[in-house]
């Protein structure tokens, strides 16, 4: 099923391309930090509109149950696997579990001061392999793992912490821990029962403000790493960290050689002095893409946003400068996920628009209203 005729969102403050990124896989460009893929973004031609049927077709929507036990806030983070929908939502403070069939089974975990309660719901995992739960409380400083029937099977206290984590066969890698931190390192790795740094990476100056935006992505059963105070995405292999992809862009790419010796009020002049083009967030992998997420930094003036696919195979470059908003009232702004089956997770919060709107959307979910969870549409890559 494809998506019907289109319409066009211009947008003044906030721009969102797409860029099929160009490089040659024999004698491409070599990359400042030897990484395997050098993507050369190009902003300077973005007059064009997105369609994502370029890509995709429309595969199917998921309507999230609405019952009263499970109201979803909004949707932070979204893993899943064939037959279960993990649902990060800091609005609500839960984590919601639901089938591939939108129906909700339960919440996992519960908000607390008590034992197998959390306090604070700072991020999550869904290891698929083992069928269970990670839940990071940054407050109490513990990592909680739940199986799927919502018993909570390990507790994990600790003297790190972090706002994001992923965990591998190595351990729990962490970004950013303000705590047993002398280096300021930006990523580590900690054990299994972190109580011991196994290693450090990307160590600064002094502490620099987090980006809530930034962190881990994963495809393939592989992890990957990214930040703000560098312009690149690192895979995680092993206890090592190796750059995969190093986001070129030209002239407007910031020094980031000299950031990790910078003062955070030294980086934040910098930041504010020029046109730079980083802040990259919202990475996402498939075999075939990689779509992402980078802004520019203009002193006094808004940021502008911009959105990204680099095409790992044809590296083929295309630029837009608008959002292709559908009948469907699809948000194309965020890709929650790419599914194991290369679908794109995108969102429709009912919640959000006008009931008048609703046309199109009642041909696929005829009983949605206002008081609708949101709705998932996947889009499978050609």
């Amino acid at each position: 099923m494809k998506l019907n005729e289109l319409k066009t969102l211009s947008l003044s403050a906030i721009l969102i391309l797409i860029v099929f990124l160009p490089s040659c896989r024999d004698g491409r460009q070599k990359a400042a930090t030897n990484a395997e893929i050098v993507a050369k973004v190009d902003v300077s031609e973005s007059n064009k509109v997105f369609d994502v049927d370029q890509i995709a077709d429309l595969e199917k929507v998921i309507p999230l149950e609405t019952v009263g036990d499970a109201l979803v806030g909004e949707i932070d983070k979204l893993e899943m696997d064939d037959n279960h929908i993990v649902i990060l939502d800091k609005r609500m403070r839960a984590v919601w579990l639901f089938g591939t069939d939108g129906k909700f089974i339960r919440r996992i975990g519960c908000l607390g001061n008590g034992p197998k309660e959390y306090v604070s719901l700072d991020d999550m995992c869904f290891d698929k392999e083992n069928g269970t739960v990670w839940i990071w409380d940054r407050v109490k400083q513990v990592m909680l793992e739940y199986d799927l029937t919502g018993e909570l099977l390990k507790e994990v206290a600790t003297g790190f912490s972090s706002n994001v984590f992923a965990r591998t066969r190595n351990g729990f890698w962490l970004y950013y821990s303000y705590l047993k931190n002398p280096d300021n390192n930006s990523l580590i790795l900690v054990n299994e029962e972190m109580d011991h740094l196994v290693k450090g990476f990307f160590p600064t100056k002094e502490p620099f403000p987090v980006s809530l935006t930034s962190g881990f992505t994963s495809w393939a059963g592989k992890e990957y790493f990214y930040f703000p105070l560098s312009n690149v995405l690192y895979s995680l292999e092993g206890t090592e960290v190796r750059p995969y992809i190093e986001f070129d862009f030209g002239e407007r790419t910031l020094p980031y050689s000299k950031i990790m010796n910078m003062s955070r009020e030294e980086y934040e002049t910098l930041v504010g002095s020029g046109t730079y083009l980083g802040g990259l967030n919202n990475i996402r992998l498939s075999d075939k893409y990689c779509f992402f997420r980078f802004s520019s930094t203009v002193q006094d003036k808004y940021v502008t946003a911009y959105y990204g696919v680099l095409d790992l195979k044809t590296s083929a470059v295309e630029v837009f400068s608008y959002l292709n908003v559908s009948d469907l009232l699809v948000d194309f702004s965020s890709l929650l996920c790419v599914t194991a089956n290369e679908e794109l997770v995108y969102s429709i919060y009912p919640s959000k628009h006008n009931p008048i709107y609703y046309d199109e959307l009642r041909t696929l979910v005829p009983d949605v209203t206002e008081e609708s969870n949101p709705i998932l549409v996947l889009y499978k890559l050609k």
